[in-house]
């Protein structure tokens, strides 16, 4: 598979994402994404659209959760990443996850969440601590110890994919931007 893009396309480079978690009951998270490069190249969607606005790529008053950064390049709106991140509450519940790849484009993926008593609800609404039915991708997940119903935590459970198929590919001539004139070698 190979894709082509709008020229110019320059994705941005993340270089550091800083988190302050979240207290119970509160919203007084904090994240910030650096990028390398000019800010003002690049728009930033939160969603969920919380919080406050210090700079386009720096919200605060976020209370716990899972939050997905879109990042545009403002002359090509083709040109975007999600970057996911996690707002915890500081005292919140935590678990652990052990993953295996979905295969290819299949939903065959897994993941088992630990300690097997606590309250996992998935983005779907299923709540269970083992699921052997995920595609590739990120889900975010609420966690609640169901002794200490009062504060509740988010996970971020990443199921990566096995794909068997490899290619090699060679360039033969780089095409001029706008044009479809280069050509590649596939091995």
């Amino acid at each position: 598979l190979v894709t082509v893009q709008d020229c110019p396309c320059q994705f941005a480079e993340v270089a550091n994402i800083s988190i302050q978690n979240a207290t119970c009951g509160n919203m007084d998270g904090s994240a910030k994404v650096e990028i390398t490069g000019d800010l003002s190249d690049y728009n930033f969607n939160w969603v969920p659209n919380t919080g406050t606005n210090v700079d386009p790529n720096h919200r605060t008053g976020l209370p716990y959760g899972g939050y997905i950064v879109r990042i545009t390049h403002t002359r090509n709106s083709s040109c975007s990443i999600d970057v996911p991140l996690i707002i915890s509450n500081q005292n919140g519940p935590t678990a652990t996850v052990q993953t295996s790849p979905a295969n290819c484009e299949a939903a065959d993926g897994t993941a088992a969440l630990s300690p097997t008593n606590f309250i996992y609800e998935w983005q779907d609404g299923i709540r269970d601590a083992f699921r052997d039915d995920l595609g590739t991708g990120d889900y975010f997940l609420t966690l609640t110890d169901p002794t200490d119903l009062s504060c509740s935590n988010v996970i971020l459970v990443n199921v990566p994919q096995n794909n068997p198929l490899a290619v090699d590919l060679n360039v033969n001539t780089q095409p001029d931007c706008g044009e479809r004139n280069g050509s590649v070698t596939l091995q």
